[in-house]
C-alpha cells in the first residue's frame, strides 16, 4: 500500500484520467469556475490574488492518497494517473511525502 501526502495549503494530489489531456484541462476549468481568482469578496489575499482561491481549491480536492501496490506497481486503472495540482500562479517546489507499507 502506498500513502502520498502533500503538506501544503495551496496544492493537492488528484487521481484523474491520464490518457487524454483535455480531462486535465476540464478539471482546471472546473476549479477556476468554483474558486475563481480576483473576486472582490476574498479577504485572505496576503500573498496575492490567487491566495484564497488556491486554499479553496485545495479544500475541495485531496491532500493525501492511498493507492494499492501489486507486483511493485501502483494499482491504478488503465486510464488513471496521479497528478500534483499546484493552485498558485507563483512557482514553488511542493514536497510530497511517500510511505510504502509492505505486507507479506
Amino acid at each position: 500500500m502506498t500513502y502520498l501526502f502533500i503538506p501544503h495549503t495551496s496544492a493537492s494530489l488528484v487521481i484523474n484520467e491520464s490518457y487524454d489531456a483535455t480531462a486535465r484541462r476540464d478539471l482546471e476549468a472546473y476549479l477556476d469556475h468554483i474558486a475563481p481568482e480576483g473576486e472582490s469578496w476574498y479577504v485572505h489575499t496576503l500573498k496575492g490574488r490567487d491566495d484564497s482561491p488556491a486554499h479553496l481549491r485545495t479544500m475541495i480536492t485531496a491532500t493525501s492518497l492511498t493507492i494499492p501496490v501489486d507486483a511493485g506497481r501502483l494499482s491504478l486503472g488503465p486510464w488513471q494517473g496521479v497528478y500534483l495540482a499546484e493552485h498558485r500562479r507563483r512557482a514553488h517546489r511542493p514536497e510530497v511525502l511517500l510511505r510504502v507499507l509492505s505486507v507479506e
